[in-house]
Parts: C-alpha cells; structure tokens; sequence
C-alpha cells in the first residue's frame, strides 16, 4: 500500500533526486525519507521512529498553539486523547505520512496564531510582521506538498481574513503562499518535467 510506495519513492529520490518525480501524491513524505534513506539504506526501524517523533512533535506545537487560548480543561484532556488514541499510535508506528502530516498541520496553527498576535499588535505594518508572513508562507507550501488538500489551508484563512474584513492579509496571505509555490512549479516544469502534482494525481 502507500507505506510501501513512500519507501519505495524516498528509495528512488536518494538515488536520483533529480531524474525522479513522486507523482502518486503529494511528494513532501518521500522527499523527507530519501534523507535516512541516502545515508543508512532502507532501516524500517529507523523510518518507523521518525513517524512517532513526528507524533510528538505534533502535541508539542498544538499545545503551543493553543497554549492559553483554549481552557485548560479543554486543551490537556485533548492532548491526551492524541497521545494515547490507538489511530495516532497506529500511524506513528507506520511509515504513512499520517504522522508526517499532523505535524505540519499542528505547526501550521502555531504559525497563523503567531501571526494573528503580530497583526493584533501592529496592524497591517509589513516592517513589523514580514518575517512572520515570511514563515506562514514556507508552512503553508510545506503543508500543501505534504497533502495535496492541505491546499485548503490557505484557502480557510483567506475566509478567515475576510470575515474581519482585512482585504491586505488576503493579499499577503496569497502573496506568501504564492512566494514559495511558483518556484516549486517551475522547478517541477523545467527539472522533473511535470505540469502541476494536482494535475498528475487527478490524471491517475
């Protein structure tokens, strides 16, 4: 199935990075473990402790995310469904990029809280928050190329902006998002010779 197939596509990128293109899904996961791939072979053992380390990682940022934000009754009892849910244990004991995900997915809040406290502190002063939008637009591609819906991500805080009517965060939101996925697509184009992975992946 797709734990297989990530191996199998991280075992083809630590051989030739770029003569080989994953286009079953979002690359991100096979990308990532072509890393311990190039340096230790093919360690199931070891493949399997990065997803629980990704599961940790995941609580760590979701209770900094959501660290005096969400009661305390609310937010532990919650952290401690994740650490101890079978499903979570089932997909960090696997090489499904599941844990691989979540983790991205609880740094993405991290991040857009970090940037709302900035916006709620200087407005829309882009000399004061750049480098914050700077890094919403790095998690947002990250998160995109780990799951082709993630996509959505960006498209929630574009409704999230505009409910508060902040039409300059729209734009910077697409603005930052856009600043790291045009390069990406054009590297896709002129170096693995592929379109868009949306479009490979609604081909298959």
């Amino acid at each position: 199935g797709d734990d297989s197939t990530y191996i199998e596509a991280g075992y083809k990128y630590s051989k030739n990075f770029f003569g080989y293109h994953y286009t079953y899904n979002a690359p991100l996961y096979p990308i990532f473990l072509s890393l311990p791939i190039s340096f230790l072979g093919i360690n199931l053992p070891l493949l399997k402790i990065t997803s629980v380390l990704f599961t940790l990682l995941q609580i760590v940022f979701l209770f900094r995310a959501f660290y005096q934000r969400l009661p305390s009754l609310v937010l532990f009892p919650s952290l401690f469904i994740i650490a101890v849910n079978t499903q979570f244990a089932y997909y960090a004991s696997q090489t499904y990029n599941e844990a691989f995900f979540c983790f991205f997915q609880a740094l993405f809040f991290y991040v857009v809280f970090l940037l709302t406290d900035n916006i709620q502190a200087h407005g829309n002063n882009l000399r004061a928050t750049w480098k914050y939008w700077l890094l919403l637009g790095a998690v947002s591609f990250l998160l995109s190329i780990s799951k082709n819906v993630a996509v959505l991500g960006v498209a929630s805080l574009v409704v999230f902006f505009l409910l508060r009517g902040n039409y300059f965060a729209i734009l910077l939101t697409a603005a930052s998002y856009l600043f790291f996925r045009v390069p990406y697509e054009l590297f896709q184009y002129y170096v693995w010779g592929v379109k868009s992975q949306y479009q490979s992946q609604s081909s298959q």
